[in-house]
């Protein structure tokens, strides 16, 4: 059961604020949409859309399960105004807005570096959007904020400013959000293990991307910083754990991955090649920058991770107000 307070008509309108401001500060580093790098992540989300499309209208239980849920993400689907954009940045990162908006930057696709494991990260944010996690997770913020002020009242605000204000907060980050944050994150990687060997990709590669970025993260900071973190103070799955439980899921989306073959195979659609490389010529660096140059990477490194954070901020800050309204 979602703990939702937002309906889904105001859910997207925010997204497509939030996607505004993405496009307003990353607008000098979004790739054209005939680039090499575009037109293969447009491909590949293409390939996820059709696939639950045709999925909803079959019988597999993706998503949704009875055939109200079914409606519901037919609906959902074909209401999105699905867009991809790539943005040229060696941040590694990649996220769907609730309008659709498909964000994609280029120092991800260069840890991926297969088609499938782009497949594998791309139907992971689908499977966010799809299932509206960013309002389930608007609603627990909204119990742990009861939870504060409650926790706050009982011990007396005025003579324990300091647990108020310096403790509660974490306190509430350890018991309520970060562990609401794992399970959104585990099942949006089962649900886009499913999505990808729907469409025929073989769903090992789901286990291979992650390895690959365990290698490029180790001894250093990854995504969102996590990098060296225990799990329990993570609001991401350690990057061994969610190896281990993406390996144990293997079996069942692998059979899935068989039934989809079949279907292609017998109205002669093109079969996924989930090895092949996507490590495009124009993304390879071979030459040895100065330093001057690399301190403006560096900069707009940052700058580009800050505008995907104010963009999940946008839209987190905005569902909340509208939650309370």
């Amino acid at each position: 059961m979602q703990l939702v307070f937002v309906d889904e008509e105001q859910e997207m309108e925010l997204g497509a604020m939030a996607a505004s401001q993405v496009y307003k500060e990353e607008k000098n580093s979004i790739l054209a949409a005939s680039a090499p790098e575009t037109l293969l992540v447009h491909d590949v989300a293409v390939e996820l859309l059709r696939s639950l499309q045709q999925c909803v209208k079959g019988q597999c239980g993706i998503l949704a399960e009875t055939t109200e849920q079914k409606e519901r993400l037919e609906a959902r689907i074909a209401d999105r105004h699905w867009e991809v954009s790539v943005i040229d940045s060696d941040v590694v990162n990649a996220f769907v807005l609730p309008s659709g908006n498909i964000f994609v930057y280029t120092g991800l696709l260069e840890h991926v570096q297969t088609r499938g494991g782009l497949a594998f990260i791309l139907g992971h944010e689908v499977a966010h959007a799809l299932a509206r996690h960013s309002v389930e997770k608007i609603g627990v913020l909204c119990l742990g904020s009861f939870f504060l002020d409650f926790t706050a009242g009982f011990l007396g605000a005025s003579s324990h400013r300091y647990i108020q204000y310096m403790v509660l907060p974490y306190l509430q980050a350890l018991v309520i959000d970060m562990p609401f944050s794992r399970t959104l994150e585990t099942e949006a990687d089962k649900l886009g293990m499913e999505l990808m060997a729907l469409t025929g990709y073989d769903p090992q590669e789901a286990v291979e991307v992650w390895k690959r970025m365990e290698d490029g993260t180790r001894g250093g900071s990854g995504k969102n910083g996590q990098v060296g973190l225990p799990e329990f103070l993570s609001t991401h799955p350690s990057h061994q754990n969610r190896i281990n439980r993406l390996q144990a899921q293997v079996p069942a989306a692998r059979a899935l991955q068989q039934q989809a073959l079949r279907l292609k195979k017998e109205k002669g659609e093109r079969i996924p090649d989930g090895t092949q490389s996507i490590l495009l010529p124009s993304r390879v660096r071979q030459k040895v920058i100065s330093p001057k140059d690399a301190l403006l990477q560096g900069r707009r490194r940052e700058a580009s991770a800050q505008t995907a954070m104010r963009a999940s901020n946008l839209v987190g800050a905005a569902l909340e107000r509208e939650s309370r309204a």
